[in-house]
C-alpha cells in the first residue's frame, strides 16, 4: 500500500481477519464497549422554578392598526402586504415607526419636533427590522417628488443609509427584505411608473472587493454591511460617496460589541462625521430638508440593553429617543440606565423579554444519554418512533451547538449513521474492512492458496490492494461530496432534511444553506450561534439549545428563532446534573422554564403497550459507536468535535464558573455523547484550514501518527539496529586533539612563512 492508505492491523490491533471478536483498538486505546444506563440513570432535580403559563402572543401583530394608519405610503403598504404577507404592526412597530417617519407626519402619537436619534429594543421575532426599513424606505420614495433633485442623478447622490449587522447572513436577508419591498409596481393612485433610483447593495467578508468596489463606483443609496468590510471602503474606496448620509443603523448592537466590533464602529463614526463636516457647505442637503433628516440619524436596535449597548449609546447617538415594546408611554427621552436612579439601581439582575407564548422547556440528563435523548426527540418529533404518530405538519427545528467540529460531527452522524457498509453485528469486523470485493469473507477465500505458487499469490494480493484502494478512493470522494451538499436525508430521520451552518464554512455554502432552509417546509438545522443573532428562519417550531450557551444574552436570540410575530413555539435546554444552578440564573432574570424528565422522552422509544426503553436506545447508541469505528475519517471527526466541547466548556464567564468547570464533567461519559467508547488523551493539533473547509478535520499525519498500537511501536523501537559512533583516535574525551581531523583536508596547502 501507499503511504495514504490505512493498515488495519494497526488501527484495530488485529488482522483483517478478525481474530478478536471482543475488542477493538483505535489509537493505542481499547475501544471497549459499555452501557449508558447505570442504577443513577433517573435524575431528581430539586430546583425551584417558574413555570408561566402560556400567555397570548406578545409580538403578534396587532388587529387594531393598520400600516397606512400609522403614516405609511399606501403603495408600500399594499405591496408588503403582497409580498412578505404582512397586513397589520406589531407593537414596536407601531411605536416606532411614526417617530423615524419624521416631524412632518400629521398623526397624533408624540412626535418629537424635529428628527432625533433613536433606541429601539423589543423582544426576537417582533419585526426590527421593518421597524427601521419601512421609514427609511417611505422618505427616499416622498424624495421622488422633490422639484429640484434631478431624477436622473439620485442614485449618483450616493449612500444615504447605512446598515451595519454583526453576521454576513444577516446582511443578506436584510438586502432580500430590501430588493423585495423595492419592487414596487406603478403607483395605484397616480398610475404612475416608479423610477427605481433607489438602488441596495452589499459589502461583507468573503466577497469581492473589486466588485463592491465598482458597485459603490456607480452609486449604491441604500448600503447594507458589516464592520470589517465597510470600515475597509470607507478607508480605501475613493468612489464610496458618503456626503448625503442621513441614515445609520445599528442593528443587533449588543452582538456588534460581543464580536469585538466597538473599536471599528468607532472608527466608522469618526470617518463618517469627519466626512459630513468636510463637505458641509457643499452638499445639496437642502433638496431633501422637507423629507428627509437634516442631519444624520442613528438608529440603534438591540433585543438586550447591556452596559456596553448603553456605554455606545451614549457616545454615538445625540439625545436619542428610547423606544420599547413593553413600555407603557409609547417614547422616553435618553439612554435607559444612565439616570442617577437607575445607576444606583445596577446591582439588581438584568430583565430579558421573551414571546409570552413561547413554551420554555428544561430537561437534565446525564452526559453518556445526551446523544440518545436528543435522538429520541428528533426522531418522536417527526413520527419515527414507535409510540409517536406522524404529525399533520412537520416541524421545523433547529439544534444550537457551542462548536463548528460539534456541528459537522452531529451533522455527519445523523446524515450517515445507518448507511454502513457492514451488516455484521457489534464486536465483529466491519464489511467495510474485514471482507473482499466480492462480498465474501478473506478467510474463506484463502481455501484455494495451497493451489497457487508464491507467485500468483503475489499477484493476486496486489490485484486484491489495488482494487480495495480504487474502492476506497472512490468512496471518500464521495463521501467529500456529500458532505459539501447544503442538505442531506439519513436512515436515522427518513425523509427529513438535514442542515448545518456554522462560521468555518465557506461563504457560498452558508448563504445557499440559509435559504435553503429557510425554503424548506421541515427540517433539521445544526448551527453554531451564527444562527442565533437576527436571522429570520420562517416557520421553526422547535428550538433545542444542545450545548447552554455561554452568554444568558445567548440564550434569548437562541430561543427567539422560534415564536416568531404570534406563532408559537417551543424551546428545549439540554442540561447536566451539575448545571442545575444555571436555572436559577434564568429565573433571575425572568426566564421561566418548565422540566421535562429525561425518562419521559425516553420512553417514545418503548414498543406499543410496553415500558422497556432501555435496549432500543442503547441500539441506537451502538449504531453511533459502529459508525465512528467504520473509518479513521469518522473517528477524527467525533474526536474533533468532542476537544472542541471541552474547550469551549472552559469559555464560560466567571460567573458561572461555579456552574460550567470543567472539574465537573466526567469525560468519559462526555465522550458516549460523541459516541466515542474511550475517550480521546491526546490533544489533537488542528489542521490549518482552507478557504470554505469545514471543522473538524485534522492533519493526516497526526492521525497517521497514532493509528499504531502502543505495543507495536514499542516493538519496533526495540528492533531498531543500535547505531554505535566510534571515537576518533586522535579525539581524547576531553575534546583535545589534533584541528587537521576537525576542519578537514584543504585543498590547497599554503605556503610556509620565511
Amino acid at each position: 500500500m501507499d503511504n495514504e492508505d490505512w493498515d488495519m492491523s494497526a488501527i484495530y490491533g488485529e488482522s483483517a481477519s478478525g481474530s478478536s471478536k471482543d475488542t477493538k483498538v483505535m489509537h493505542g486505546k481499547s475501544q471497549v464497549q459499555s452501557s449508558i444506563f447505570s442504577p443513577d440513570s433517573n435524575i431528581v432535580t430539586k430546583v425551584r422554578t417558574i413555570q408561566r403559563p402560556v400567555g397570548k402572543p406578545s409580538n403578534a401583530p396587532l388587529n387594531t392598526s393598520s400600516f397606512t394608519g400609522i403614516g405609511l405610503d399606501a403603495d408600500l403598504a399594499k405591496h408588503m402586504e403582497g409580498k412578505l404577507r404582512v397586513t397589520q404592526p406589531t407593537v414596536i412597530q407601531q411605536k416606532a415607526i411614526p417617530v423615524l417617519l419624521g416631524p412632518t407626519l400629521k398623526v397624533g402619537d408624540e412626535i418629537p419636533k424635529s428628527d432625533t436619534d433613536v433606541i429601539i429594543q423589543a423582544e426576537t421575532g417582533s419585526g426590527k427590522t421593518l421597524t427601521y426599513l419601512l421609514p427609511i424606505l417611505n422618505r427616499l420614495i416622498e424624495a421622488e417628488a422633490s422639484p429640484t433633485l434631478d431624477l436622473e442623478s439620485k442614485r449618483s447622490i450616493g449612500t444615504v443609509a447605512i446598515i451595519m449587522t454583526p453576521t454576513r447572513e444577516l446582511a443578506k436577508q436584510i438586502l432580500q427584505v430590501l430588493e423585495t419591498l423595492l419592487s414596487m409596481p406603478p403607483s395605484s393612485v397616480t398610475g404612475k411608473k416608479r423610477s427605481h433610483w433607489i438602488v441596495p447593495g452589499i459589502v461583507i467578508g468573503g466577497d469581492k472587493k473589486k466588485s463592491e468596489k465598482a458597485r459603490l463606483r456607480k452609486g449604491v443609496n441604500i448600503l447594507v454591511g458589516t464592520p470589517g468590510r465597510l470600515l475597509d471602503h470607507l478607508q480605501n474606496t475613493m468612489s464610496f460617496n458618503v456626503q448625503s448620509l442621513r441614515w445609520l443603523v445599528l442593528d443587533e448592537a449588543d452582538r456588534l460589541l460581543e464580536l469585538g466590533f466597538e473599536e471599528t464602529m468607532t472608527s466608522i463614526l469618526k470617518i463618517l462625521d469627519a466626512r459630513v463636516r468636510l463637505v458641509a457647505s457643499a452638499t445639496n442637503a437642502n433638496d431633501t430638508t422637507k423629507v428627509w433628516p437634516q442631519q444624520r440619524q442613528t438608529v440603534l436596535c438591540s433585543a438586550t440593553l447591556s452596559d456596553d449597548v448603553q456605554r455606545l449609546a451614549g457616545t454615538s447617538l445625540v439625545d436619542p429617543v428610547y423606544i420599547s415594546a413593553k413600555q407603557e408611554n409609547s417614547i422616553a427621552r435618553g439612554v435607559p440606565g444612565s439616570s442617577a436612579e437607575e445607576d444606583n439601581d445596577k446591582s439588581a439582575p438584568q430583565q430579558f423579554m421573551t414571546p409570552e407564548q413561547l413554551k420554555q422547556l428544561y430537561v437534565i440528563v446525564q452526559a453518556k444519554l445526551r446523544l440518545v435523548t436528543l435522538t429520541t426527540m428528533l426522531k418522536s418529533a417527526f413520527g419515527v418512533t414507535l409510540g409517536s404518530k406522524r404529525p399533520l405538519v412537520q416541524p421545523k427545528m433547529v439544534v444550537f451547538l457551542s462548536s463548528c467540529d460539534s456541528v459537522d460531527f452531529h451533522y455527519d452522524l445523523f446524515a450517515h449513521t445507518g448507511k454502513e457498509k457492514s451488516n455484521a453485528q457489534d464486536g465483529s469486523q466491519d464489511e467495510y474492512f474485514g471482507q473482499s470485493l466480492d462480498g465474501q469473507n478473506q478467510e474463506d477465500g484463502n481455501e484455494n492458496d495451497e493451489d497457487m505458487d508464491d507467485s500468483q499469490k503475489r499477484v493476486a494480493r496486489a490485484w486484491t490492494d489495488e482494487m480495495y484502494r480504487a474502492r476506497r478512493d472512490t468512496e471518500r470522494h464521495e463521501a467529500k461530496k456529500a458532505r459539501a451538499q447544503l442538505s442531506l436525508k439519513g436512515a436515522t430521520l427518513p425523509d427529513v432534511p438535514l442542515f448545518r451552518l456554522h462560521g468555518n464554512l465557506a461563504q457560498h455554502l452558508r448563504t445557499d444553506t440559509y435559504f435553503e432552509f429557510c425554503k424548506s417546509s421541515h427540517g433539521v438545522l445544526f448551527a453554531t450561534d451564527v444562527a442565533a443573532r437576527g436571522l429570520d428562519l420562517p416557520d421553526v417550531t422547535h428550538i433545542i439549545q444542545y450545548d447552554p450557551p455561554s452568554d444568558l444574552k445567548d440564550y434569548v436570540h437562541r430561543v427567539g428563532r422560534t415564536a416568531r410575530l404570534g406563532r408559537e413555539g417551543e424551546a428545549m435546554l439540554f442540561l447536566l446534573p451539575s448545571e442545575v444552578k444555571y436555572l436559577e440564573l434564568l429565573t433571575a432574570q425572568g426566564l421561566p422554564t418548565q422540566e421535562v424528565s429525561v425518562t419521559s422522552i425516553l420512553m417514545k422509544l418503548a414498543p406499543p403497550k410496553s415500558n422497556e426503553y432501555q435496549q432500543p436506545a442503547t441500539d441506537i447508541q451502538n449504531s453511533f459507536e459502529r459508525y465512528n469505528l467504520q473509518t479513521p475519517e469518522n473517528m477524527a471527526l467525533a474526536r474533533g468535535a468532542y476537544w472542541a466541547f471541552v474547550k469551549s466548556y472552559a469559555t464560560h464567564p466567571s460567573s458561572e464558573k461555579h456552574i460550567f468547570h470543567i472539574k465537573n464533567l466526567h469525560l468519559g461519559h462526555i465522550a458516549k455523547s460523541f459516541a466515542l467508547r474511550e475517550a480521546p488523551s491526546d490533544i489533537p493539533q488542528p489542521k490549518k484550514k482552507s478557504k470554505g473547509s469545514g471543522a473538524g478535520n485534522y492533519e493526516k499525519d497526526e492521525t497517521r501518527a497514532n493509528r499504531k498500537s502502543q505495543k507495536e511501536r514499542e516493538k519496533e523501537e526495540r528492533q531498531k539496529p543500535k547505531i554505535v559512533l566510534k571515537r576518533k583516535n586522535d579525539v581524547s574525551e576531553f575534546a583535545v586533539g589534533d584541528y587537521k581531523s576537525l576542519v578537514g583536508p584543504m585543498l590547497k596547502k599554503k605556503k610556509a612563512k620565511k
